[in-house]
């Protein structure tokens, strides 16, 4: 009942985005779209027999090998995540996400980046 439960919870979770554009094609804007081709996308490779539905077994492999292939990432050649490679990897996608904060931003000026890690002057 627990796995169920979380399952279900987590999958909601993966389709969550589709529901803020549920409305009809028509009147549609470019990015709705977009996030409509994301989210069919996203759900073919999580309905591993192509039957149009997502089971909790298919939700739960697609998560484990997902899991897994980042776990591979981390650990490296050795199998075992250390501390230093956990906060080597923090840092690394916390550097990743200023980068797009600032691409983002674009003409923004800096001021949007308050509480990404810089110091206001």
């Amino acid at each position: 009942m627990k796995t169920s439960t979380i399952a279900l919870i987590a999958g909601v979770s993966i389709f969550a985005a589709a529901s803020a554009f549920a409305s009809s094609d028509k009147g549609k804007g470019h990015m709705d779209m977009d996030m409509d081709k994301m989210v069919e996308s996203h759900f073919a490779e999580v309905d591993a027999d192509g039957d149009g539905s997502v089971t909790e077994a298919e939700y739960l492999d697609y998560k484990m090998a997902k899991a897994k292939e980042k776990f591979a990432k981390l650990a490296g050649d050795d199998g075992v995540l250390t501390l230093e490679e956990a906060k080597a990897a923090h840092a690394a996608k916390m550097e990743e996400h200023k980068g797009k904060m600032k691409e983002h931003m674009g003409d923004h000026g800096e001021h949007g980046m308050k509480g990404h890690g810089d110091k206001e002057d």
